[in-house]
């Protein structure tokens, strides 16, 4: 038990510690000092890392967050990850689980969350198929902020042992663009991935 608030309590303060994952904010936007919430989608190329980072980042937040996570207790190897999702006795930010083939009304709770001046944190992988990122912003137009997660050097695999000891940059930006009638789901989901994992 004394482990598990050890790791709960260096989970709460800096996450990306576990790894020795170190990062940087080379953008004009800090989320310390935004004015408003937005809706954050960051890349999930390396998630360990990337969820790391993003979870440090909702300590640093002005505004209180919510991380939408998958939940999955399929096999073995899902049962592994989601025994890690839910490890930390204490978070700076609350968890939406996402189930597949379970009703989960994530939009809803999304448009709650944003009324209640909360931000929530989406990852997007860029092979995902999802479209729910358009048809929230189709029809609720919350703001968006794009989170560039890169790292400084090339990472060839997403082995533990390849991500310790990386540095990466974070970097924010504004989406200013929702879905148009001339928008497909597929197409306006294809820009977003476009945007978020641009060079």
């Amino acid at each position: 038990m004394i482990f598990w608030i050890f790791f709960s309590i260096w989970w709460y303060y800096m996450p990306h510690r576990m790894l020795n994952v170190t990062y940087d904010n080379t953008g004009d936007i800090d989320i310390s000092k935004l004015d408003r919430n937005y809706l954050i989608l960051s890349s999930h190329d390396l998630p360990t890392p990337e969820i790391m980072i993003m979870c440090n980042e909702t300590r640093k937040s002005s505004k209180y967050c919510n991380i939408v996570a998958m939940k999955t207790t399929d096999d073995f190897g899902s049962m592994v990850d989601q025994f890690f999702k839910d490890f930390p006795l204490i978070t700076p930010y609350n968890r939406l689980d996402i189930q597949k083939g379970v009703k989960n009304n994530m939009t809803e709770k999304i448009v709650e969350k944003y009324k209640n001046k909360e931000n929530i944190i989406m990852f997007l992988h860029r092979k995902s198929k999802s479209r729910g990122i358009y048809y929230l912003l189709k029809e609720h137009k919350i703001p968006v902020l794009i989170a560039y997660i890169r790292p400084e050097n090339e990472v060839k695999n997403c082995n533990m042992t390849s991500l310790i000891n990386q540095k990466f940059n974070l970097k924010y930006k504004l989406l200013d663009r929702y879905p148009a009638d001339k928008d497909t789901p597929e197409s306006y989901m294809e820009e977003i991935k476009t945007i978020l994992y641009q060079n």
